[in-house]
């Protein structure tokens, strides 16, 4: 998007654009830090029904039913301190989705941190052997950054934990898909999913 572009959040009279609306007016006065747009996000994915048009945006499927979905994020009381933004499982597939003001190269490293978590908890709660003779089954995972900081991004990379080796050759990998989600980037994306759009439109309307 250019420097002096302009733009409009279109806003209807429902509850969530009067929230909306309320915050905007609130932070008028105040310059918004970098913690307070990671909460945003993680509000917004507090409710099933933004996760599903989320997941339907990024994988081209037409969710609907909330109860396809199985809530998965850390609880930072269980795990001291440790929690994740939001992870879930639907179908087979395991999703961790993050949010980050600033560009942090370790997300990897940190993905698979939550990943080994989840998959404990998992595995507990299913209670599997994983000392038996039987393979377990796991729902496959998938680890998506959404990215909002200043910083020069496109519109989405592939963050690797195998450029953390040095570049010797190593028996694990673990892949992060990081989405900028500035204002102006990933269109389609934005098209497919209201919520995602607002929040862009949001955050780019109170750095002016």
């Amino acid at each position: 998007m250019k420097k002096n572009q302009s733009y409009e959040v279109h806003l209807g009279n429902d509850s969530r654009s009067r929230m909306i609306r309320r915050i905007i007016r609130f932070l008028e006065r105040f310059r918004v830090n970098r913690k307070f747009k990671d909460r945003l996000f993680v509000m917004l994915l507090m409710e099933k029904k933004n996760i599903l048009m989320l997941y339907n945006a990024l994988n081209g499927t037409t969710y609907t039913n909330e109860e396809n979905l199985e809530i998965t994020t850390i609880d930072d009381a269980v795990y001291m301190g440790m929690k994740n933004d939001c992870s879930f499982i639907i179908g087979n597939q395991l999703n961790l989705y993050e949010h980050q003001s600033t560009f942090c190269g370790n997300m990897p490293f940190r993905g698979l941190i939550y990943l080994i978590n989840i998959y404990r908890a998992y595995i507990t709660s299913h209670e599997y052997d994983i000392y038996g003779e039987k393979q377990i089954q796991l729902p496959t995972p998938r680890f998506i950054v959404f990215y909002n900081g200043k910083d020069r991004k496109q519109d989405q990379e592939i963050l690797r934990l195998s450029d953390a080796f040095g570049g010797d050759d190593s028996c694990l990998e673990f892949k992060a898909v990081m989405y900028n989600i500035n204002y102006g980037h990933n269109q389609k994306l934005m098209e497919q999913c209201r919520i995602l759009s607002d929040y862009a439109a949001f955050i780019e309307y109170i750095r002016r």
